[in-house]
Order: C-alpha cells, then structure tokens, then sequence
C-alpha cells in the first residue's frame, strides 16, 4: 500500500524536480505511473518491516508517510540511474534503519500494537455444549 501521494512528493520535491527523475524520453512531462510504482515499493518496504508487530496495511500517519518518501525519492534517484546525493542515501538509509528497529522491537512506529491472529493459530472449543468431563477412567494411564 501506498502511504503516500504524488501530492506529497510535489510538496517534499520541486515539481520540476519530480519531472526530471521520471521523464525518461525528455517530454518534458511527469511519469505519473514511475511515482506510483516507487510509492508502491516504499510502501511494500515499510510493510515488511512492520508485518511482524502491526496490522497491514498501517494507519495514515505523518511518521508513516515520512518513511514513505524518503524511500520513494531515493528510488525515483535510482531508477532514474543518476548520482544520488548523499542526503537523500542517507534520508533512505535512516528510513530503512528505522526500520529494522521497528521490526527487531527496539522501536515503534506510531500506530497501535496488534497482533494478527488466523483460524490456523486459534483452537475453538464450545464448552457449553460438550463440556469436557475429566474422571479415572479418561486419565488412566497418565
């Protein structure tokens, strides 16, 4: 999922520079589909950190949509294959070890702690129909 927009992107870039990073064949145009996709990693990335502590797909946040560009930008840099400045390497690189904190439990994000529970991990019992009955005969042998 995406956390954040191209909207976002405009304010955190220059729109000038947005289209300079996703105008492949020099229109002079903005790739819009190249912003989508490197929302789309960004927010892939995040949630692979976060599945292991947070219900996917996380809630809107700031702190959230941060991560998200900072990931975002470094990879329309890279896609685009020009010399990445350093502030955005090192804007990723603190995203990214945020990150890792966030999934070895060293940090939280600002979302609520959940944990995800399927039908595989959950035993039903209806005790009110079948309660079990315990006597010699059923623990003989233990």
């Amino acid at each position: 999922m995406a956390y954040a927009t191209q909207a976002d992107l405009d304010n955190r870039l220059t729109h000038k520079r947005l289209v300079e990073l996703t105008d492949f064949d020099g229109s002079g145009e903005l790739n819009a589909a190249r912003v989508t996709e490197a929302l789309a990693v960004a927010g892939a990335e995040i949630d692979a950190y976060a599945a292991g502590r947070y219900l996917i797909p996380l809630a809107q946040s700031k702190q959230v949509n941060d991560l998200c560009l900072r990931i975002a930008i470094y990879r329309l840099y890279a896609n685009r294959q020009r010399a990445i400045p350093d502030t955005v390497s090192k804007d990723r690189d603190d995203a990214v070890a945020l990150l890792k904190d966030v999934a070895s439990g060293k940090a939280s994000l600002d979302q609520p702690a959940a944990t995800q529970t399927t039908e595989m991990n959950v035993v039903k019992r209806d005790h009110d129909t079948k309660p079990e009955v315990f006597d010699e005969t059923k623990i003989t042998g233990f």
